[in-house]
């Protein structure tokens, strides 16, 4: 029980999850969250991009979640 009291859930994939694996699920989040939504002409760029992504099942070399990641830094937890 102690190990688990101290395992961080959030940002962590944990000893059972390998680190392409995480990696993968955190870019399907991504173009996921972003295939949806609200269409706004300035998104509809990367949501169509991004619903072409989860169709074919395609998130290696992410680089619209680079460049979102630019303009839009994750806020950090403290």
């Amino acid at each position: 029980m102690d190990e688990w009291a101290e395992f961080d859930f959030i940002g962590s994939a944990g000893p059972w999850v390998s680190t392409e694996k995480y990696r993968r699920i955190e870019r399907f989040k991504f173009y996921s969250q972003w295939a949806g939504g609200r269409r706004v002409w300035y998104r509809r760029p990367l949501q169509a991009i991004a619903r072409w992504r989860c169709q074919q099942d395609f998130y290696g070399f992410p680089i619209e979640k680079v460049v979102v990641g630019w303009l839009r830094p994750s806020p950090r937890m403290a």
